[in-house]
């Protein structure tokens, strides 16, 4: 026991004393909060970076628990906290559907959660996928904070896909290998194997989904009414 353990009062209490007397480290403002707020919950990744243009940094944190419903599966959560003037974190928005665990197939984690988040220097919120079997796909999407809904929406999506069986990585001839959305503009560049990348127009609706709301594994549905037969070749 070190000199400054064994000058403490015996009658000391407090979180400060018994983590000293314990040996541990104090809880970061993020860790607290988390302990506060999903109790049960394991973190699996997070970020940090400013998201809504306070020079505040915020945290996007995705987490995983063992299912009610138990036989061994998990659930997933993304937790955006943005960070106070004084130091402090508020949870802003709880997202269980925007990740996912189980939902990339063969080349994917079997119990982590798919959906990693980045903060990049512009403060946007980046969320990538990965997954796949032959086929090996990555599909990043990115959201904006919008101080005037209080929300998060999307913006953007790059989805690339390769052949793990071809010796350049390319897929069939006229296939599609790449989209690269900007859903805030309409616009599209698709790039189809041994054909080039074109431009076109993505029809509206998709930049208005929430990230509260977002469900990733039925996005692909959705996708279908505003992306395909949009921006063929």
């Amino acid at each position: 026991m070190d000199k400054l353990t064994r000058m403490l009062p015996i009658r000391a209490c407090g979180a400060a004393v018994a983590v000293l007397l314990l040996g541990g480290a104090r809880p970061s403002p993020l860790e607290a909060q988390l302990a506060k707020d999903f109790p049960g919950w394991t973190v699996d990744e997070k970020a940090q970076g400013d998201l809504n243009g306070d020079s505040v940094k915020d945290w996007a944190v995705t987490l995983k628990r063992p299912s009610e419903g138990g036989a061994g599966r998990l659930e997933p959560m993304l937790a955006i906290y943005l960070g106070t003037k004084g130091g402090g974190l508020e949870l802003h928005t709880r997202a269980p559907r925007a990740v996912c665990i189980g939902c990339g197939g063969v080349k994917s984690s079997p119990d982590g959660v798919i959906g990693v988040p980045t903060i990049t220097p512009r403060g946007v919120l980046e969320l990538a996928y990965e997954g796949g079997s032959r086929e090996a796909w990555s599909d990043t999407h990115k959201w904006r904070y919008d101080a005037g809904k209080d929300a998060f929406e999307l913006i953007g999506r790059t989805y690339v896909v390769r052949d793990t069986l071809s010796e350049d990585g390319h897929m069939e001839p006229g296939e599609m290998e790449s989209e690269d959305i900007n859903f805030s503009t309409g616009k599209m560049v698709r790039t189809l194997s041994g054909k080039g990348a074109f431009t076109c127009k993505v029809k509206p609706g998709v930049a208005s989904a929430k990230l509260a709301e977002f469900d990733y594994e039925h996005f692909t549905d959705i996708e279908q009414l505003f992306v395909d037969g949009s921006c063929k070749k």
